[in-house]
């Protein structure tokens, strides 16, 4: 009789750990599908991040075209329009032609001096403009000259 009854509560062990096995897999199966979820939308999230940081840097790159365009039409009094600039820190020894007017470069930032004019900080003028301080100091160093 002790036989049976051992033998019953074996049986019901088993049974409760085979359930208790089929949940735990459960459980593992749908955290690695949300695992997988996560992965893929970090991947398109990085996809994201990856291209809106080309197209930042693409708009730099042009900045300091401009600026470096700028400083030289400071330095030497003449602007030459067919000017090649090698660029190669920004551009990989990329090289290319200079089509910027020194009178536009000067109702560009038009806007900051009139800031300036105004008793703004460079602080001020930087929010309101959306450009860097360090930006805004170098074009009102240049402008000054």
């Amino acid at each position: 009789m002790y036989i049976w009854i051992l033998f019953a509560v074996v049986i019901t062990t088993a049974i409760f750990l085979y359930i208790l096995i089929k949940l735990k897999q459960k459980e593992i199966r749908s955290t690695q599908v949300l695992l997988l979820q996560f992965i893929d939308q970090f991947e398109e999230q990085y996809q994201d991040i990856v291209s809106k940081f080309e197209a930042y840097k693409q708009s730099l790159d042009a900045k300091y075209d401009e600026l470096y365009h700028f400083i030289n039409y400071k330095k030497n009094g003449t602007f030459n329009l067919n000017q090649q600039v090698e660029t190669s820190e920004v551009n990989n020894q990329d090289e290319r032609e200079s089509d910027v007017d020194p009178l536009q470069i000067k109702d560009r930032y038009r806007s900051v001096l009139q800031l300036q004019q105004e008793g703004k900080t460079i602080d001020e003028i930087a929010r309101s403009t959306g450009k860097g301080k360090g930006e805004i100091q170098l074009i009102l160093e240049l402008l000054e000259k």
